[in-house]
């Protein structure tokens, strides 16, 4: 007893120094790592990219200031040379001038614009409807995507500079692929250049993206929405991946959000979760916001929605200067130069690209709608896309292709025809619908599709179920019914196997002519129905009868 007092006393001792070491160092060693880290802190003295923002009362639980006065924003990250850690985004809060009031909208400082209108980045980027043109910036307001900042737009900013940075380093690189023509076709339509930054959250600019939901190509539509803005989806084509079709069939679907909702981001939050959820959570929160109704608890949009609009800002700010956040040496896919030309019957693409000698996959790159990597046979107003500089070749080779003829399969009858050979089975005590389909050789499947049912149905004592394709006049079920069959009698110890080696039948045919299955139980005295056996003419029978 005494050793064991001095071990415990030993521990309790060690354990009382360790203590004493860990809290000494720890009280030695953070006052001077404060310092250090305080006093290492780097200045930026290079050019800073500034954006000033006056927030509204809207986001005055965000960035506020007294009495819910509105401030001005200043976001800047460093214009160095310098990996992205030290391409952070800082935010200077300055009180508001007397002249200055909140407003909804961004306000860019005079000292800001003059270095990002110098460099074509504010003109081009959808913030101001012309070059330099900041007078009439209330009047577009249709054709703006305000660029605000709060909490969320920095988080996420600093998210695709971190853990999201190689899929945003990916999209940005082909967005230049595309970039132009969506910017062509939304001025066409009449949204703002920035919207284009939807499909880069949506899709990272891949027309051939696909969603658990369903969901496909570079504007991510289902097929009913798809289908509803005039895209066409067949065996032979999918018009959701084709980058032009399904441009245009966004750029449509969002300005009808516009114009329902009246706003830009609410616009793009119904795009992603649908109009009934906007439309619920501004009947909670009338007259209000994306960010108001984003902000309200308990929530009245989903995660995904409440984080998907400052996702898209956060894209479009850096991606205007994508060097300032850290992001060099792009390597930027080419935009592509194509046009489009009619293929009225079907043709296979390794013919067309024989035709204007190019790469069948090059090709297909410039048509990721075609399925089968044929055009389709029923579409004669088909358009094809093939590089611009090919048109002239294109036009000679095409009238020598031959036609591709295509093997589809004939149908020459469906369940759904009902034909004249069926038989109609009266439900009895017991009976499932897996057991009357073993019995009549037909796939439950079938049974199913064809009467109705699925795997929840309840069948009911009497109701008829009908068997396709199985006559009870003319098949082998009704002939053995007839009498070529022979009943056993199950004894003690009997198995369904041990019966069917008995009598020479597969185990299958005993269990499906029977309803019965591998987890049947057998009861002495059940009556087994062995089909294609009778006791007068089998070898069994004789054997059984006397030797």
């Amino acid at each position: 007893m005494e050793n064991m007092r001095s071990i415990h006393k030993f521990k309790e001792i060690c354990f009382s120094i360790l203590a004493f070491l860990i809290l000494t160092f720890f009280i030695l060693t953070v006052p001077s790592y404060a310092s250090k880290s305080k006093s290492n802190k780097k200045k930026y003295t290079g050019s800073f990219l500034n954006i000033r923002f006056t927030t509204s009362k809207l986001n005055k639980n965000k960035i506020s200031g007294k009495n819910g006065a509105a401030q001005v924003v200043i976001v800047s990250s460093a214009n160095t040379n310098n990996s992205s850690q030290d391409n952070k985004v800082f935010i200077k809060k300055i009180k508001p001038k007397k002249h200055e009031t909140a407003k909804k909208t961004a306000v860019v400082a005079d000292a800001s614009i003059k270095q990002l209108n110098s460099s074509g980045g504010l003109a081009v980027s959808g913030l101001l409807a012309k070059k330099g043109d900041f007078s009439n910036y209330q009047k577009n307001m249709t054709h703006i995507f305000p660029m605000i900042i709060n909490k969320e737009i920095i988080h996420y900013i600093h998210y695709y500079q971190t853990t999201g940075r190689d899929f945003f380093k990916y999209a940005l690189s082909r967005s230049e692929r595309y970039i132009p023509m969506i910017k062509k076709i939304f001025k066409k339509i009449g949204l703002p250049n920035d919207l284009a930054y939807l499909a880069m959250v949506e899709s990272g600019f891949s027309p051939t993206a696909y969603s658990y939901a369903g969901a496909s190509g570079m504007w991510q539509f289902i097929p009913s929405t798809g289908r509803l803005f005039g895209l066409t989806m067949n065996w032979w084509v999918d018009e959701r991946r084709n980058p032009v079709e399904s441009t245009y069939a966004a750029a449509k679907y969002l300005k009808d959000l516009f114009n329902k909702f009246g706003s830009w981001y609410l616009a793009a939050a119904a795009y992603n979760s649908g109009e009934l959820t906007i439309e619920r959570a501004l009947s909670v929160d009338p007259g209000g916001n994306f960010w108001s109704i984003s902000q309200n608890k308990p929530y009245l949009l989903p995660g995904q929605t409440r984080r998907y609009v400052p996702k898209i800002i956060a894209a479009a700010i850096i991606a205007k200067d994508p060097a300032n956040f850290g992001f060099h040496n792009i390597n930027y896919q080419k935009p592509i130069k194509f046009k489009q030309v009619k293929v009225p019957y079907s043709v296979s693409l390794y013919d067309l690209a024989k035709c204007i000698d190019v790469s069948e996959y090059e090709l297909q790159k410039m048509n990721p709608e075609l399925l089968r990597n044929v055009t389709p046979p029923d579409d004669p107003e088909f358009m094809l896309n093939i590089p611009a500089s090919d048109y002239g070749k294109f036009l000679k080779n095409f009238k020598n292709l031959k036609r591709y003829t295509t093997n589809q399969p004939v149908i020459k009858y469906t369940a759904y025809s009902r034909p004249a050979n069926n038989t109609v089975y009266t439900v009895e005590p017991g009976d499932t619908l897996m057991g009357i389909a073993s019995k009549y050789g037909v796939p439950l499947s079938t049974i199913e599709r064809y009467n109705g049912l699925n795997g929840y149905s309840i069948l009911k004592v009497g109701e008829k179920i009908t068997i396709p394709g199985i006559n009870t006049a003319n098949t082998n079920y009704a002939a053995n019914t007839s009498g070529s069959n022979t009943v056993y009698t199950v004894e003690p110890g009997d198995t369904l196997m041990g019966i069917a080696s008995k009598y020479g039948v597969s185990l299958s045919t005993i269990e499906r002519y029977n309803g019965l299955n591998g987890y049947s139980i057998l009861k002495v005295g059940e009556k087994i129905t062995i089909p294609g056996r009778n006791n007068a003419n089998t070898n069994y029978a004789a054997n059984n009868s006397g030797s």
